[in-house]
């Protein structure tokens, strides 16, 4: 793998003084290299040597009947580490019926409904233990009855979104705390009236005639000469300490007062549960699988909105509703889609996984009766903070427990609003404002947890890796969501395009330098909207035992720590923190809604895939995609890959940033290894570079493939704005290697040719469902297949329905309509789908469609299967294989990578 240079060991918070810098296929602007003509073409991967195999879990046959019109369709699993001419002996109701050779599915003609059937592997003439005996389906789905959580209480504020004066927010006279520094760093002073007169506003603004700091103005040490005295470090900090009072009394106080009741409770709404995201784990090291789902309360709330919520909720499973454990995550982590994802795997290596997620003061690990009583067995933190603590404290009106135990950060910040919308940055629509922020969480204790997954007890505690840190407030430029003023955007020449506002067009650009903005917010906003953005994964970064990693931040400060659970111990591995480079910059705003982990170097440990940026299995900066962008800027929905493979003279180099969407898997068979698909949620930016080192205004393709090993971009194309959704599979037998889709059209993953529009293909998820090779599409509640049977190609290309779910729900996350989770569960190498009915069921689809490819379980392909272990996370992006499915390429081999043996002997 190409790497770039790395700094020397340090501690944290000391960061190293040498610099990094990357290699050719990836200059840098802000690192001062030389940009090249062209990008460096990839160099092709190498096998190397592995001297460990990786734990995978051991899985049973998982054998599947369901009653079809033809008999009863059977499927099982082809095990991973099974070599290519196994043979399966199936038997009905203790006969032997056949022995199929050629795949891992057979119709039984003659079956019925009371047939009872078990298959047994012969595996180099062996005959291995039977199956467990199952019975026929009646339709192609199962149903997982669920223990719907009793609605939980969350507290109403008096006075939110207006304030008391009917304003969104407080106006306030940022001159005077500009006053205030200006007059500490004139080395020339003030005279007496000059003082007199700047601290005049305060004694209007605390109503007080006699105000005055108690640090003398005018004495000895302070006088200049002539008259005048300057403002010594003592008396600026109460000059400070005075602004930051101002701004506190300002209407309502630093904290807005409870909704209270007639009786003194404060008012609370009850809010109801829903189930949400998924992961799977064998959580008893049987062989197959449980469910690990969290409930989301009514009113959840995005990371950028105030506001509080009941607790998040995580059960576990069997898969014929016996639950196992419960876990109330308390108030003290917010209930929303960024907070409170399950990372599952066997960390320790029983044979049985556990889960390891993010916890705080009042989390706790029960069982529930059946009654539906939640009974808790383990606390972590402060017992005061538990939920049945803080009902108790809403229904008495017990305000100081709340201050006490209540990690919400009820308070205020400064911003550069818009009281008129979104305009351009315009001085007679923007002004300084104190906006109430309550509810994001993280100001004190922040614990991760490992619990055992047969149980749910907790095995170890220890404090989250990279804390929110102390709370802050200040002034800042930026939005209510915490979006820098320093992006500021302007419509474009371009239909729907936007582009950037350089710095010195600003109003008043006092407040956008960096050396005189007020407040250091490392996580991107002063609000705890981007410091409450986490990820996690799995990678396998020794090669052998999974490692959760942690991640924190993808705007600004990045972060991510790896853990690994020894002896009963969570023990903390490598990490990463932008804010230890010689430059953050170049590992801020990478990051994705979600967290994929590969073996893109095909040295059996794995990388991070963090969107836009790859990080080695040290968790070390490794790679930042980039690609040469042309100007003039073109029209929207172009193939860009042509110039961008050769660009031209004006061409500016430009780094990839965030976007919603990503996809990892083998998009190009031609070429080793792993791609990265990924749209971008910004047309531009200003951390382009031009031939002559000059850095400046920039645009980013609208989605882009590029090699993760280098960084190079391969393909790509020109959105003009934010473009949400995009996916990458192979969907089109016609054309070689996988397709991508976005923005209303498809594109070779391989050329970066536009191909034709895509009519309406959903560009949400992707299922193997029938008995092809190719990909088919997965929305809301809906299978779909693109109509590729064409012998010239088409304008534009449809989709026919292959499976409707009536009555199944997709999860949250706005339009994403994604499924509760879709992964290959049992049966063949198909993916079975999970969506809930109403809000007590849960209901498990599979195909029942017969196929003649006999293909491993895709959840013994590592990459794979790390990939469905974060798909729950934020934003549910489909899992990849890690290699190519398609007629014209072999299929994948027998893996002798794996271990897969039964460990609980």
């Amino acid at each position: 793998m190409r790497h770039v240079p790395r700094p020397g060991p340090h501690r944290r918070g000391r960061p190293s003084t040498r610099t990094i810098a990357l290699l050719a296929a990836v200059p840098l602007a802000i690192a001062g290299l030389p940009v090249p003509s062209a990008p460096a073409a990839g160099a092709p991967s190498g096998t190397t040597h592995r001297p460990v195999r990786r734990q995978l879990e051991h899985l049973d046959r998982g054998l599947v009947a369901v009653k079809v019109p033809e008999g009863v369709y059977l499927s099982w699993r082809f095990l991973g580490d099974e070599p290519d001419d196994v043979r399966y002996r199936i038997y009905r109701n203790g006969r032997l019926l056949t022995t199929v050779s050629d795949s891992s599915n057979y119709t039984d003609p003659t079956g019925t409904a009371t047939s009872t059937y078990r298959v047994a592997a012969i595996v180099d003439g062996v005959t291995r233990p039977l199956s467990d005996p199952v019975t026929p389906l009646a339709q192609q789905y199962r149903d997982i009855p669920l223990k719907r959580p009793a609605p939980a209480p969350y507290p109403l504020v008096e006075t939110y979104p207006t304030t008391t004066t009917g304003k969104q927010f407080e106006p306030v006279d940022m001159n005077l705390l500009r006053r205030i520094r200006e007059a500490y760093a004139n080395r020339h002073g003030l005279t007496r009236a000059e003082f007199a007169a700047l601290i005049a506003p305060f004694r209007t603004y605390f109503n007080d005639p006699d105000w005055a700091p108690r640090a003398p103005f005018a004495t000895k040490a302070t006088h200049v000469g002539g008259g005048r005295y300057r403002i010594s470090d003592r008396l600026f900090s109460e000059l400070n300490q005075a602004f930051s009072r101002y701004v506190a009394e300002l209407d309502r106080g630093p904290r807005l007062p409870w909704a209270r009741n007639a009786d003194g409770s404060i008012r609370t709404v009850m809010a109801q549960y829903t189930p949400g995201d998924a992961t799977v784990g064998d959580l008893d090291g049987d062989g197959g699988y449980e469910l690990i789902l969290k409930w989301d309360p009514e009113g959840a709330k995005d990371s950028s909105q105030s506001g509080f919520t009941a607790p998040a909720i995580i059960d576990a499973y069997e898969l014929d509703g016996t639950l196992l454990w419960r876990i109330n995550v308390g108030y003290n982590i917010r209930a929303g889609a960024h907070d409170t994802q399950l990372t599952v795997a066997d960390f320790d290596g029983d044979g049985g996984a556990e889960l390891i997620m993010k916890t705080a003061d009042g989390t706790t690990s029960g069982t529930v009766a059946a009654d539906g009583t939640y009974r808790p067995r383990d606390v972590i933190g402060r017992k005061q903070a538990t939920a049945e603590r803080f009902a108790r404290y809403f229904a008495t009106g017990d305000e100081a427990a709340l201050d006490r135990y209540y990690d919400a950060m009820n308070g205020y910040n400064v911003s550069w609003i818009l009281p008129g919308g979104n305009t351009p940055p315009e001085e007679n629509v923007r002004q300084w404002g104190k906006v109430y922020t309550y509810g994001p969480i993280g100001t004190s204790n922040e614990y991760l947890t490992a619990f055992d997954g047969a149980t749910g007890r907790v095995i170890d505690t220890v404090d989250y890796p990279f804390p929110y840190g102390p709370p802050a407030w200040g002034a800042a430029p930026v939005d209510h969501r915490g979006a820098s003023f320093e992006g500021a955007v302007r419509d474009g020449p371009g239909p729907g395009e936007q582009v950037p506002v350089d710095p010195s067009e600003v109003p008043d650009p006092y407040w956008t330098d960096p050396k005189t903005r007020w407040g250091y917010y490392p996580w991107g906003d002063h609000q705890g909207n981007r410091a409450n953005r986490f990820l996690t994964s799995v990678a396998y970064l020794d090669g052998r035992r999974p490692s959760a990693i942690m991640a924190r931040g993808y705007y600004a400060r990045t972060t991510l720590a790896a853990y690994t659970l020894e002896n009963g111990r969570l023990v903390l591995g490598p990490t990463f923190d932008s804010a230890r480079l010689p430059d953050p910059h170049l590992a801020e705003d990478r990051g994705m809604h979600s967290l994929m982990t590969s073996d893109i170097d095909n040295d059996g440990r794995d990388e991070i895939v963090y969107g836009a940026m790859i990080l080695d299995e040290r968790l070390r900066l490794s790679t930042v995609a980039g690609t040469w962008f042309p100007y003039p800027v073109p029209p929207v929905n172009v193939d860009l890959t042509p110039q961008i493979k050769s660009p031209d003279a004006d061409d500016r180099y430009i780094h990839l940033a965030h976007g919603d969407a990503y996809h990892v898997g083998d998009l190009d068979p031609e070429r080793p290894g792993t791609e990265v698909f990924l749209v971008q949620e910004q047309a531009a930016g200003l951390d382009s570079v031009g031939r002559d080192g000059r850095t400046g205004l920039g645009y980013r393709p609208g989605a882009a493939v590029y090699d993760p090993e280098t960084g190079e971009v391969t393909a790509a194309m020109y959105a003009g704005g934010d473009n949400e959704r995009g996916a990458a599979g192979n969907i089109d037998p016609n054309n070689p290697g996988a397709e991508y889709w976005t923005g209303g059209n498809v594109y070779s993953a391989v050329t970066g040719e536009k191909l034709y529009a895509s009519g309406n293909l959903p560009a949400n998820f992707l299922v193997y469902w029938d008995g092809d090779l190719t990909r088919e599409l997965l929305t809301d509640n809906v299978i779909s297949k693109a109509r590729t049977d064409y012998s010239t190609r088409p304008a534009r290309v449809d989709k026919i329905d292959l499976l409707v779910a009536p009555g199944a729900s997709a999860v949250r996350d706005g339009g994403k309509g994604s499924p509760i989770i879709s992964a290959d569960l049992y049966g063949d190498w198909r993916e079975e789908v999970v969506w809930r009915i109403g809000t007590d069921t849960l209901r498990i689809y599979t195909t029942v469609i017969p196929t003649e490819y006999k293909i491993r379980t895709l959840m013994h392909d590592p990459q794979y299967r790390n990939q469905v272990a974060s798909e729950n996370v934020v934003y549910n992006q489909p899992p990849h294989p890690s290699f190519f499915l398609d007629p014209a390429y072999p299929l994948p081999a027998q893996r002798t990578d794996i271990d897969v043996s039964d460990r609980r002997r």
